[in-house]
């Protein structure tokens, strides 16, 4: 999948989840990421040139928003 592929899906997961359905994790663990690791209370889920950093899997739950770098480009999952 194409790292600009992934983002819209992860933003697209992310923008709707609802409480009652948690399709952001849902992309997440169906995923198949290069490497995951966690660091200092965040996740960190890498593919090609895209890293994704979470506090929590739950939108609902999460102190600050995830965040994605595709190379040396920041995007936000968030409106």
């Amino acid at each position: 999948m194409r790292d600009l592929q992934l983002y819209e899906l992860l933003k697209d997961a992310y923008e709707s989840t609802t409480k009652n359905y948690n399709r952001f994790k849902k992309v997440i663990e169906s995923t198949k990421w290069d490497n995951t690791f966690t660091a200092d209370g965040e996740h960190y889920f890498i593919k090609d040139n895209l890293t994704l950093t979470i506090e929590n899997t739950d939108p609902f739950k999460e102190a600050w928003k995830p965040t994605v770098w595709i190379g040396s480009d920041y995007y936000s999952l968030s409106n």
